[in-house]
């Protein structure tokens, strides 16, 4: 997976954007499969998740941040939203006051 940035030209209005995307070959042929548009994301975050995807030990290895702390195995689905949680994205992705249901 990759982060591309696409950039267009109609007139005088310029259009800019981001999309994290996955190569795979059909047939022989390379094809491009999008996965998410991250163009209303910061560009702070956007260049993390650039770094995350370009680095292949994932996001949490670029500073050495992620530490395993308790040696319990709770599963990959709490493991991901402790991750989302330390890096912020749990607000980013859903910002209302409730608890995630």
């Amino acid at each position: 997976m990759y982060v591309e940035e696409i950039k267009l030209k109609r007139g005088t209005k310029r259009y800019c954007c981001t999309l994290v995307r996955e190569s795979y070959r059909h047939d022989g042929r390379v094809l491009h499969r999008t996965v998410c548009n991250i163009s209303k994301l910061p560009a702070p975050v956007i260049a993390q998740i650039r770094a995350g995807l370009r680095n292949a030990e994932g996001a949490g290895a670029l500073d050495g941040t992620l530490v395993v702390e308790r040696q319990r195995e709770y599963g990959a689905s709490y493991a991901l939203l402790d991750l989302a949680r330390q890096l912020g994205l749990d607000r980013l992705i859903y910002s209302r006051k409730e608890p995630w249901r």
